[in-house]
């Protein structure tokens, strides 16, 4: 039940600003996720912030929880959803 709940364990929706989260990465500084919008921001070590769009929340979920954050971005997210 505790890895059931590790991986799966979202947040309640947000109101306002993002809650950033620190990423064990060589490349993301960090991330949030608003659930209303379904928009992920990543920050990243390089001063850059992105926003991607129509992300679900699994697929945020699964990039905290994954042993290499950086392929998993670059494999999943940064291609695959509408950023700014």
């Amino acid at each position: 039940m505790k890895l059931f709940q590790k991986l799966f364990a979202l947040e309640a929706p947000q109101t306002g600003a993002p809650n950033y989260k620190e990423i064990d990465s060589a490349c993301i500084k960090e991330t949030a996720y608003q659930f209303q919008t379904k928009t992920m921001f990543i920050r990243l070590k390089n001063a850059t912030e992105k926003q991607f769009f129509d992300v679900p929340p699994r697929i945020y979920n699964a990039l905290l929880n994954s042993n290499n954050p950086d392929q998993f971005f670059e494999s999943f997210i940064s291609h695959r959803y509408n950023s700014l």
